[in-house]
């Protein structure tokens, strides 16, 4: 008998693969496709736009296919777009220039979470949540970043969940 219900001979899947340009895993029935983990097309938009483009996105009119610019990095999962941090505000752990990835469905905040927060007067920026005593700080090596923001004068548009820096 062969076929899957038989058993698969694990040489002919690693004889497969790189010839077939996947992984192993893919071969095997895994949700594993390179072309599904390495080559997502995310919209990229400045931070600036992120409270504008945050309806349009959550309401499906805005998709990797028909933005102005996108990003390509491994697959994230999420309602997620892409953009740069052009400051120091965060460069403990997100370094100047590099891409952020913001989850625009996670807008409940979590200890220790990334957010980009929209700013009454002070426009948007990305900040690490304390729970303890309820703010937005940031996490630079350069003093000077504002560091404490009237919850009730913000508004969180999504939760960074990766970065990439480009070199």
């Amino acid at each position: 008998m062969q076929g899957i219900d038989a058993g698969v001979n694990i040489r002919t899947v690693e004889a497969l693969a790189p010839v077939l340009k996947t992984s192993k895993a893919w071969l095997l029935g895994e949700d594993d496709s390179p072309q599904e983990r390495y080559d997502a097309r995310i919209p990229f938009f400045d931070i600036a736009e992120l409270p504008d483009r945050r309806q349009e996105f959550m309401a499906g009119k805005i998709e990797a296919a028909n933005a102005a610019r996108t990003v390509r990095v491994p697959a994230p999962k999420g309602d997620v777009v892409a953009t740069r941090l052009d400051d120091h505000s965060m460069s403990h752990v997100i370094p100047k220039h590099s891409i952020v990835l913001i989850d625009m469905s996670r807008t409940i905040l979590e200890k220790q979470g990334i957010y980009a927060v929209s700013v009454s007067g002070g426009g948007v920026v990305l900040r690490a949540y304390e729970d303890n005593p309820d703010r937005f700080v940031p996490s630079s090596v350069i003093g000077g970043f504002k560091s404490y923001f009237d919850m009730r004068a913000i508004e969180v548009i999504g939760r960074a969940v990766a970065i990439y820096k480009e070199i």
